[in-house]
């Protein structure tokens, strides 16, 4: 079985499937080699389990082609791609998107500066609204092109949210919010910190799955 090995100062081997389905063994730096094949190979059939899941959730991530007919989510709902040429700009109406013909040529820039555009209209009051009933008050909050992270907090208070968070639910994008809030008291993620989150929102845990189960789906 083919697999990345990582060492380094932990007391422990562990296992990790990344996104694109490959295995990277993690273990201390004194352990043999032979002792870790044969962890390796006692955990082989929960690996090829993962491997074919996460094989499974990388084809599914694959970018879109805007040929029409596929299938983008909006604030947790799906809507099917139309590609228009009577259309100026990006819109919905019903479960259809209408997307225009004359944005072909850069479809997945407009499409990121149209999530854009709709995070910071409805996240940005959101997190004002939570952070106020909280007792809160980030410096700045800001709407970035990350891909891979929801949401992030500074050291200085500024706030940052994903564009790609205006394709999950509501709820899943209040746990992020407040994920974010209690960040500026709480800089880890600590006991403490998800003690926070806990108190204001008790089933935080049933987003946060929400949010892993769906990451495939948010893609452009």
């Amino acid at each position: 079985m083919e697999y990345t090995l990582i060492r380094s100062k932990r007391k422990t081997i562990s296992i990790v499937i990344d996104r694109n389905a490959a295995v990277v063994v993690k273990a201390p730096e004194r352990v043999s080699l032979q002792y870790i094949e044969s962890y390796v190979n006692s955990k082989k059939d929960w690996i090829e389990k993962n491997v074919n899941k996460m094989s499974l959730l990388a084809e599914q991530r694959q970018p879109k082609k805007y040929d029409g007919g596929e299938v983008f989510m909006v604030f947790g709902r799906e809507y099917t791609m139309c590609i228009s040429t009577i259309d100026v700009k990006i819109r919905i109406v019903g479960d259809t998107i209408y997307f225009p013909s004359k944005f072909l040529s850069d479809p997945k820039e407009k499409m990121v500066k149209w999530y854009i555009s709709i995070a910071k209209k409805y996240i940005v009051p959101r997190t004002q609204e939570i952070a106020a009933q909280l007792n809160l008050s980030p410096q700045k909050i800001k709407i970035t092109r990350a891909d891979r992270r929801w949401g992030s907090c500074s050291s200085k208070k500024n706030i940052n949210f994903s564009y790609k968070l205006a394709m999950a639910g509501e709820m899943a994008i209040d746990y992020v919010i407040i994920h974010e809030l209690c960040h500026l008291n709480h800089m880890n993620h600590s006991q403490n910190f998800w003690a926070a989150v806990e108190s204001v929102m008790p089933d935080y845990k049933k987003y946060k799955k929400y949010l892993k189960a769906n990451e495939h789906k948010f893609v452009l």
